[in-house]
């Protein structure tokens, strides 16, 4: 800071003194002078930072024996009479012991604590789902989230903050979808929670450990028995009765590849290399990093020529291999198997 100047501090002289440094200005050392100080006359440690980029009221004062520079409002948005005031109140604190920067942050810490702790669970999916589709993540799952979680499971919930969701909530939430909707929901809902929760909390730091810490899940067994074989036969056959000729190829599809439902039904022709014989997954279930081509037999080809004719005349420039006819003509891949 260079030289001071000193005088009574009225919206007048404050205009017309308080300026930063001219063009050329040096300190005693040589170095470029980038501010100037000004002190107010009626008020001890009131005073004035100008900089050519903006200025400002501030106070100096000792505290416990070390000077104290607080900021008190830029110039123009406090009148003179404005800032003394203010510059009063902080003089009384630092001559109490108590550092006026500090006790801004403390409030403003608190003020930022109370609005983080008012976010409420509809808020929170609404992060979460933009982190979501930030990721690329599956529509499905995002679908979930938006349609299925917040207006079927916890629609009571969607408006309560966060931070007044109990842990003993979360496991009455959970034993009520067991009893209501089974284990396998019941763990995916509370999961859901709990991942959107956690979302929330990386955007506001002040919430608590998520309340599902408290739900101890299903123990889940991975349903892994394929069609047995002496129940194939009886399979084919009702496959083969379908009216509608796209589910029944889905399922003849399905059945020689070995894909999973919602591979299988969103299968679209830029994914199918007739030349080649393969069949190219981008975004399987894991996302795009467990993309995956797998090669077809001549029995799927065969298959899927058929049915490429055959969309051409029911659903002309369809990208779906197994397209539906959806409300108001609308086109779109199969979506119940």
């Amino acid at each position: 800071m260079s030289n001071t100047k000193r005088f009574k501090f009225t919206e007048s002289s404050v205009a017309k003194l308080c300026l930063p440094p001219a063009e050329g200005d040096v300190t005693k050392n040589g170095n470029r002078l980038t501010e100037q100080a000004y002190w107010d006359t009626e008020l001890r440690g009131f005073g004035v930072i100008a900089r050519a980029d903006s200025s400002s009221f501030i106070v100096l004062r000792d505290l416990n024996r070390k000077p104290k520079k607080v900021f008190v409002g830029r110039l123009g948005a406090f009148t003179v009479t404005e800032a003394r005031k203010r510059a009063r109140e902080f003089i009384v604190m630092i001559a109490n012991g108590i550092d006026p920067n500090k006790e801004r942050e403390r409030k403003r810490l608190e003020a930022e604590k109370a609005r983080e702790e008012g976010v409420t669970l509809k808020a929170a999916v609404a992060i979460h789902v933009a982190d979501m589709r930030a990721e690329q993540r599956a529509a499905e799952s995002i679908d979930f989230i938006e349609k299925v979680f917040l207006r079927l499971y916890v629609p009571d919930l969607a408006n309560q903050p966060l931070a007044t969701l109990s842990r003993i909530a979360c496991r009455e939430l959970h034993a009520k979808l067991t009893t209501e909707r089974g284990p396998a929901t019941a763990n995916r809902v509370v999961k859901t929670l709990r991942a959107v929760y956690r979302s929330a909390a990386r955007v506001y730091e002040s919430l608590p450990t998520a309340p599902t810490v408290a739900v101890k899940f299903h123990k889940m067994k991975r349903r892994r028995s394929p069609i047995a074989w002496a129940e194939l036969p009886s399979w084919w056959a009702t496959v083969e009765s379908l009216k509608n000729p796209v589910r029944r190829d889905l399922q003849r599809v399905l059945l020689f590849t070995g894909l999973r439902s919602t591979d299988g039904k969103t299968i679209r022709w830029e994914h199918i290399d007739f030349e080649a014989g393969t069949l190219h997954r981008p975004k399987p279930k894991g996302g795009e990093d467990r993309a995956f081509t797998i090669p077809l037999c001549a029995y799927v080809l065969a298959i899927l020529k058929r049915r490429k004719e055959e969309n051409e005349q029911r659903f002309p420039g369809s990208p779906w291999v197994f397209p539906v006819h959806r409300r108001k003509q609308l086109v779109s891949h199969i979506v119940e198997v």
